[in-house]
């Protein structure tokens, strides 16, 4: 059965286009990071306790998706007002003379709308991790489809019209991936009773007469449906390439509890470090607490004297409020089993989460336990994270090509190389199949690491 298609809806909203927005965004002054805390946190903590309920689920996206047009709109107001200072007068027309603080105080306010219009999305991405049932590799491959675009009116309406999956006995869940960062391969996403998962494309009530438009959708809905057979079955096709997602027995071995503790250290003393991996230190910052240079200079040191540092050796930092270097997407804060204050400040930035892998160290890691690097991006000039490996490894036996995700997870998450190795030592030849098929490994117990 074709487990993708297409719903036509009807408009419920009469909002013509953003501008209509500009007198209530107006008249909401400037909230502040602070004045969202408390808002990301009931959206997160609703995310997690109500995803069993379809209609508390329905509002909440309703809800993100009004929240996103605001912060959206606040974003282009200021991108265009920075960039085309001659349009000041159109928002500001009692400034007689730009300052510099208007221009600081502006892009301020840019940075910290893109920073709350992530956060929204993140929570978003929780709920699809959760409908998904956490399958990392199936999350990873929807992910690479189409990056988040800026949400318009249209899709509220289309959110607001989601009727049928509300009141389908045979949905359990649901989410519009409008309002999520990296989602974005279909306009919604259901569960059935049964499990069986569906991408569903969300139509105009108009005719389309162009040829070329048909056939854009006529590839889309093929696209999808591979999606859904490889959600649904284990195989699939991501563009040419054949899937196949091979469960694991157990979970993988993470560091989330060590983080945890660790976060609430920094909430005492303002900064706090640990080297959790030889390969792997961390860095938490409290911005409640003020932490003196000296303070901050000392943690560095020591945990870069720990990881072995020199000059030579390769090195990545990765900071909880920014975007991946080699890697699309990562876990969303918002499933981790964290208190949902905590999440919320790290989605908005007042708990800093500074991740240094060292990338050398790692590698001896593996060598230590039998496997050789043949090759990495490390001796690689141009490097496509869609399709290179991070690194590709051996033990004699078997040559397995180490995605970046997986390089993302025990960044982030602290995973174990042994979680990773433990699959490939106890490989067998009728474990491999298909050869033009990309063996992608999920852990069957991966549910009961997040909420």
């Amino acid at each position: 059965m074709n487990n993708t298609f297409t719903k036509k809806y009807k408009r419920s909203i009469r909002v013509k286009n953003e501008d209509d927005l500009k007198p209530f965004i107006k008249s909401l002054g400037t909230p502040t990071l602070n004045d969202w805390l408390d808002v990301i946190e009931d959206h997160i903590s609703t995310s997690k306790k109500r995803i069993n309920n379809k209609f508390a689920m329905f509002l909440l996206q309703l809800n993100i998706g009004r929240d996103l047009m605001i912060v959206e709109a606040s974003i282009k107001n200021y991108t265009d007002i920075l960039n085309n200072p001659e349009k000041i007068k159109d928002y500001y027309p009692d400034i007689d003379e730009v300052e510099e603080r208007h221009i600081k105080f502006w892009e301020d306010e840019l940075s910290n709308n893109k920073i709350i219009s992530a956060a929204l999305k993140t929570i978003g991405d929780g709920i699809l991790w959760r409908l998904l049932d956490y399958n990392v590799p199936l999350l990873y491959a929807i992910s690479d489809n189409e990056d988040s675009g800026v949400l318009h009116q249209g899709k509220i309406n289309e959110i607001s019209s989601m009727n049928n999956e509300l009141n389908s006995p045979n949905i359990k869940c649901f989410i519009h991936t409008a309002i999520t960062n990296s989602g974005r391969i279909s306009d919604v996403v259901s569960k059935a009773i049964d499990n069986k998962v569906e991408f569903i494309e969300l139509k105009g009530s108009y005719k389309i007469h162009s040829s070329k438009v048909r056939n854009r959708i006529t590839r889309q809905i093929d696209r999808l449906d591979n999606l859904a057979k490889l959600a649904n079955e284990g195989k699939g096709k991501i563009g040419e390439q054949k899937i196949f997602i091979k469960d694991v027995i157990g979970k993988p071995e993470l560091l989330l509890g060590e983080i945890e503790k660790l976060i609430y250290d920094s909430k005492s003393k303002g900064i706090a470090s640990a080297l959790f991996r030889p390969y792997l230190g961390v860095v938490i910052y409290s911005l409640d607490k003020d932490v003196d240079e000296e303070t901050f200079m000392k943690h560095h040191k020591e945990l870069n004297e720990k990881l072995c540092i020199n000059s030579t050796d390769k090195v990545y930092i990765h900071n909880s409020i920014e975007s991946i270097e080699f890697v699309k997407i990562r876990t969303p804060y918002s499933i981790y089993p964290f208190d949902a204050s905590i999440i919320s400040e790290i989605l908005l930035g007042k708990i800093m989460i500074e991740y240094i892998l060292n990338i050398e160290q790692l590698f001896r890691e593996f060598e230590k336990k039998g496997w050789t690097i043949v090759s990495s991006v490390l001796a690689m000039k141009d490097v496509n994270p869609k399709k290179d490996p991070f690194c590709t490894i051996t033990n004699g036996h078997w040559k397995i090509e180490i995605p970046p995700a997986t390089i993302n997870r025990i960044m982030i998450e602290g995973m174990s190389i042994e979680s990773i190795l433990d699959i490939y030592d106890n490989l067998k030849p009728e474990d491999i199949g298909d050869p033009s098929e990309a063996i992608l490994y999920n852990f069957k117990d991966e549910n009961k690491i997040w909420q």
